[in-house]
């Protein structure tokens, strides 16, 4: 529980200097850097957290037998930490460093760095989503970057990144084949009836698609798997803040490219993980487009005294959903570790 208790202390004590002290733009970048830094160690020295965190061990152990199962870039990082010697700690650290280090370099130019920081952490799937889905995560991250460069007319850069976000994971294809779709620009009140449906559709009506699925052989060993990012409930009552941030601004839609892009983003997340209940797969999809929702709460929020109202309300949800993720799997030393770095290399040399 300790880890846990570290990272929301260092998170909470980083936004709060963000946001109420008056900081040079140097300094707060100096800031950032050294969150990010704490973040990529704490993933990398996180003692058997996650689900396919052995999988990877096993993965680097046997890497002639796993030659055909990862990207090309997964098969370059387990080269050089072996070439190098260093044990499987850097190996994490490397993913964990791309994951964090991408997402913070385009939650600079959100609305609010202190929201977008809490978002990142305070979510489930989202920072510790990254322990589980390594490769998957640090493809969106740069894809999430890769964004940034193409809405700036960046586009050899864009390029490139693409390039390497697919060697990290093959999904990240799909958010090139959907980047003419993303720069849509649509009003505000669109998306907030789009998400309410994906709601009404994934909670209450409800049809499972994953027979059908697997009739066809697509993820078919997904097809009987159970999964929740909470409860339900949890899920709907995220939802719901998000349509109600986005109904405060009625027909309203935004010109710009850079928030436009990462709220379109953000819905079809929400639309995808309101409708798991129908298909798990939806589930993996869903993580492609996650690391925009501390960009998009960002944008959502008005000035004065609407700000500090519907900051609290945001905060207070994602801590409730984060203490619930916690409590539901406190006995999941997947989730929780008995101490810090229990029986775990501390070291990244062999």
């Amino acid at each position: 529980m300790l880890f846990w208790v570290l990272i929301l202390f260092v998170t909470f004590f980083s936004a709060f200097i963000v946001s109420w002290c008056s900081l040079s733009q140097r300094a707060v970048g100096s800031l950032i850097f050294c969150l990010v830094l704490f973040l990529t160690i704490f993933a990398g020295y996180r003692d058997g957290l996650g689900t396919d965190y052995y999988n990877y061990l096993y993965g680097l152990e046997w890497k002639a037998d796993s030659s055909g199962l990862y990207e090309y870039g997964y098969h370059l990082i387990a080269s050089f930490v072996e070439t190098t010697g260093f044990t499987e700690v850097f190996f994490f650290l490397i993913f964990s460093f791309v994951t964090v280090f991408f997402s913070f370099s385009v939650f600079r130019y959100s609305g609010s760095i202190a929201i977008s920081i809490l978002v990142f952490v305070l979510h489930p799937l989202i920072y510790f989503g990254s322990f589980n889905l390594v490769r998957q995560f640090a493809a969106a991250a740069i894809m999430l970057y890769a964004f940034l460069c193409l809405s700036s007319g960046k586009y050899v850069r864009y390029i490139l990144l693409a390039l390497l976000a697919v060697s990290f994971h093959m999904s990240a294809a799909l958010l090139i084949l959907l980047t003419p779709f993303l720069f849509l620009n649509f009003r505000l009140l669109f998306h907030a009836g789009i998400v309410f449906l994906a709601m009404f559709a994934g909670h209450f009506v409800n049809y499972d698609f994953s027979q059908l699925a697997a009739y066809f052989d697509i993820y078919s060993h997904y097809a009987d798997y159970t999964y929740s990012v909470g409860s339900n409930l949890s899920v709907m009552i995220f939802s719901a803040l998000y349509i109600f941030y986005l109904l405060r601004f009625g027909s309203f839609r935004f010109e710009e490219k850079f928030p436009n892009l990462y709220i379109n983003m953000a819905t079809i997340f929400f639309v995808l993980v309101n409708l798991i209940p129908m298909f798990y797969i939806f589930y993996r999809v869903s993580i492609l487009f996650v690391l925009a929702l501390p960009i998009a709460f960002s944008f959502t929020l008005k000035s004065s005294f609407d700000t500090v109202f519907f900051r609290m309300a945001l905060f207070s949800n994602l801590l409730l959903f984060f203490s619930y993720f916690i409590y539901t799997n406190f006995d999941d030393v997947r989730v929780v570790p008995q101490s810090l770095f229990t029986d775990f290399k501390l070291y990244v040399l062999k």
